[in-house]
């Protein structure tokens, strides 16, 4: 359920539906079972979406304080966690931070083959650099990760990200419409 959750969320972005269970309703039936690890995947999910929107706000404490490290989890997950704390930091204007966090990222995803991660990082760092004014160094970032997304048909994580580039855009005075770019 948290996995269609995680999805829902995510999609609700570009269709508008809005998902059956809001973000406190699944935490007040997470809370009643009593699992932790739970907890932490919605949180996640939660801190994510928010991050996703711009609404910084409303990103769970452990990651819009960043303390990821006080939280526990599987080796295999933590690069995820990692890509989640990566779009708070790029929410909250920390460019330099998510460029500096990425090449360990990235190497950490290359040694465990998780491409879609490491193509979530790159987006990431496209937007930290392009709006540092690094263009040069967005445009080959964004090409690698077309080209990635190409091989497999992906869209989502380009999508999710447009409304970085679009405001971004819309800041210089070249365009941008549709939902997110006004």
């Amino acid at each position: 359920a948290l996995c269609c959750d995680h999805l829902a969320w995510r999609l609700s972005l570009c269709t508008g539906e809005t998902p059956r269970q809001d973000f406190d309703q699944r935490r007040r039936e997470l809370l009643c079972q009593h699992n932790a690890a739970w907890l932490n995947i919605l949180n996640s999910t939660d801190a994510y979406y928010h991050a996703l929107i711009g609404e910084t706000e409303s990103v769970p404490e452990v990651f819009r304080e960043h303390r990821l490290a006080s939280v526990r989890y599987l080796a295999p997950g933590k690069p995820m966690m990692e890509l989640i704390e990566n779009q708070v930091y790029l929410a909250q204007g920390a460019y330099a931070e998510v460029i500096g966090r990425s090449q360990q990222l990235l190497a950490v995803c290359d040694a465990m083959h998780y491409a879609l991660v490491a193509m979530h990082v790159r987006l990431q760092t496209t937007g930290a650099c392009e709006m540092l004014g690094r263009r040069a160094e967005a445009r080959g970032l964004l090409e690698q990760v077309l080209q990635d997304a190409a091989a497999d048909g992906l869209v989502m994580p380009v999508v999710e990200n447009c409304p970085v580039f679009f405001s971004h855009l819309r800041r210089r005075g070249m365009g941008g419409g549709g939902r997110w770019g006004g």
